[in-house]
């Protein structure tokens, strides 16, 4: 099931959305501060430039996701499918529950800025496919 939805540059800031359908929706530079995206769906959804500052993704499905220049500050991971995600030239410095696993299956670049305890674990980062 694909959503299709459009919800660029909307602000949805503390929004609930746990195990929502929201494959191939448009978020760009949508403001997603402290949302709830516990499980859901986002397979190929575009989150380009939006504000996902202390949301929470963990065992969301993320795959294909563009996540390019979006603020990810306290973004709760864990346990999330990063398969194919976007995220070069993104700053995960401050995200929290990555691992070495998920990264190695997004694409990130020389710009993205990795957690210092994945820095410490991965001394040639980036990984992932460019």
């Amino acid at each position: 099931m694909k959503s299709g939805l459009s919800l660029a540059k909307a602000d949805l800031t503390d929004t609930e959305f746990t195990s929502a359908v929201l494959a191939e929706a448009d978020l760009t530079g949508a403001q997603l501060r402290q949302a709830t995206l516990i499980g859901t769906n986002l397979t190929h959804a575009v989150l380009a430039g939006a504000d996902l500052r202390d949301a929470h993704l963990s065992r969301a499905d993320l795959t294909g996701v563009d996540l390019r220049g979006a603020d990810l500050a306290g973004t709760d991971f864990g346990g999330a499918n990063l398969t194919g995600t976007d995220l070069r030239g993104t700053d995960l410095s401050e995200s929290r529950g990555l691992t070495a696993e998920q990264l190695a299956q997004a694409k990130t670049d020389q710009q993205t800025a990795l957690p210092p305890d994945l820095t410490a674990q991965l001394p040639n980062a980036p990984i992932g496919a460019p």
